[in-house]
């Protein structure tokens, strides 16, 4: 029940930057699960920051990072300026 509460958090943060943040005009979540983990990928065609040089922490991305840890899970964000925003995680069973 914690791995779906997190996953669902995880998605309710990504949902709300893209909204606050993004000026996107399309958005996709999807999840999927096999026999090892369960798989949350959230993209945007939003403007996009720059993953590296942005401060993480007043956006949501900390809080994201933080519950997919505390899952031991893999999350990769990846953004850029006018590009948009793809975050790919991976959750073991």
């Amino acid at each position: 029940q914690r791995k779906q509460i997190y996953l669902y958090r995880i998605a309710q943060e990504a949902i709300n930057n893209i909204t606050k943040h993004s000026h996107a005009d399309k958005a996709s979540i999807s999840i999927s699960s096999c026999a090892s983990c369960i798989s949350l990928n959230i993209a945007d065609n939003g403007k996009g920051f720059d993953a590296v040089k942005t401060n993480t922490t007043g956006n949501g991305i900390l809080n994201i990072r933080e519950r997919v840890h505390l899952l031991k899970g893999e999350c990769q964000i990846n953004s850029s300026p006018g590009k948009g925003t793809s975050i790919n995680i991976e959750i073991p069973v």
